[in-house]
């Protein structure tokens, strides 16, 4: 860039003040826009237009600090941490973060924004549920894993010792192909249900001994909740998700089902297997189809089950 030239002839320091002055430049541009409407049109209409902002900028910013760092696409919370820590409002505001297991909360100490309307005679800015957009769309940039949820923010304060806080849970999952498993839905009949690692969620909490195969059934456990529910839930994904199912041919004839979608394979069910899945080959497998599997009605009425299940569930 041509400006390289002129910035070269400041100190460490002098530039670290610029950081702070061009901060507060970008927070200055994002308050007298806000008011422009909110003295225009009130504060639904800023509210509104500030939302639709944020869901832009905030991954625009996440995924320029995400480059800059050099994170993989699951950093988790380190990676998250070290992002927050690059942000606008980081030269700005106090913050503090504080990390326990998958588990990151980020407090914002001051804020600028409240401070200022305050200074003003102004009411506080409702900042939650833009907040929600902000925080939630940032952290899934830097981890799609993530989920945001709001401890505190105005008008919902429930902590008085901070202006706003945020907690982050990092969703872990083991099944085989977890990382690629971001298939959109080809039908709208399950809302909620965005890509395969929410079915799973949803699934987790449905599995059963009811829907696990009778011949696996005395061994099904919450623990071992993917026990004898692969073809079934291969089948429910293909409903939502389209593409194929494969099959690993396993001892006594039977086949452990698995999906393929636009070449990403993915199988929900592999934990059954503890260590063992490690073993399975995913390359090569025939494909499996509903017609050939539902000949036996145990499993087409535990499909049924299964499916009807996750509808009653997801409404």
């Amino acid at each position: 860039m041509n400006n390289f030239e002129n910035l070269f002839q400041y100190s460490k320091e002098e530039l670290i003040e610029l950081i702070e002055i061009y901060s507060k430049n970008w927070l200055a541009l994002d308050g007298v826009w806000f008011q422009s409407l909110e003295r225009k049109l009130g504060m639904n209409e800023a509210m509104y237009h500030d939302a639709e902002a944020w869901k832009r900028f905030t991954a625009i910013e996440a995924g320029r600090i995400k480059t800059f760092l050099n994170l993989g696409d699951h950093s988790g919370t380190e990676g998250l941490a070290k992002a927050l820590k690059l942000r606008f409002y980081a030269n700005i505001n106090d913050d503090e973060i504080a990390i326990n297991g998958n588990t990151l909360t980020y407090s914002a100490v001051n804020c600028r924004v409240q401070t200022a309307r305050k200074r003003k005679g102004m009411p506080f800015h409702p900042c939650k549920s833009v907040g929600l957009i902000e925080y939630s769309g940032f952290a899934s940039v830097i981890d799609d894993r993530f989920v945001c949820e709001c401890i505190s923010c105005y008008p919902d304060i429930t902590d008085d010792t901070c202006c706003c806080k945020w907690k982050f849970t990092l969703k872990e999952y083991n099944f085989y192909g977890w990382e690629n498993a971001l298939a959109e839905p080809v039908t709208n009949a399950f809302p909620n249900i965005k890509n395969p690692r929410d079915l799973y969620d949803i699934l987790s909490e449905i599995w059963s001994a009811d829907t696990c195969a009778p011949r696996m059934r005395d061994g099904w456990s919450p623990e071992n909740k993917t026990l004898g529910q692969c073809s079934i839930t291969a089948f429910l994904v293909q409903d939502i998700f389209g593409g194929e199912v494969y099959g690993i041919l396993r001892e006594g004839g039977n086949y452990h089902c698995y999906n393929v979608i636009d070449g990403c394979v993915f199988d929900l069910t592999s934990e059954q297997f503890g260590e063992d899945a490690k073993k399975l080959i995913y390359e090569n497998n025939p494909q499996q189809f509903r017609e050939v599997h539902f000949e036996k009605e145990e499993k087409r009425l535990r499909y049924e089950h299964l499916k009807s299940a996750l509808i009653e569930k997801i409404n």
